[in-house]
């Protein structure tokens, strides 16, 4: 019972660990910096605070079967 007891308060504190790295790190989705802001509004595709794609994307799936997809 004791082994169990520890394995899950390690899998707990694990858990946790990565949650605050995940949330901390700036290379996992953090809000662009001012300077990176000016940046992005001098880029021709960003429009309305959004990056545009600059051609359409046809999407295929819609033409074939299931198992011709996979």
């Amino acid at each position: 019972m004791k082994v169990i007891k520890i394995i899950i308060f390690i899998l707990l504190a694990l858990s946790v660990l990565i949650v605050v790295f995940i949330n901390i790190s700036p290379q996992f989705g953090s809000n662009p910096s001012s300077s990176q802001r000016k940046l992005y509004y001098t880029f021709p595709n960003y429009i309305a605070g959004k990056f545009k794609t600059a051609e359409e994307t046809k999407l295929y799936t819609e033409e074939m079967t299931m198992s011709k997809f996979f």
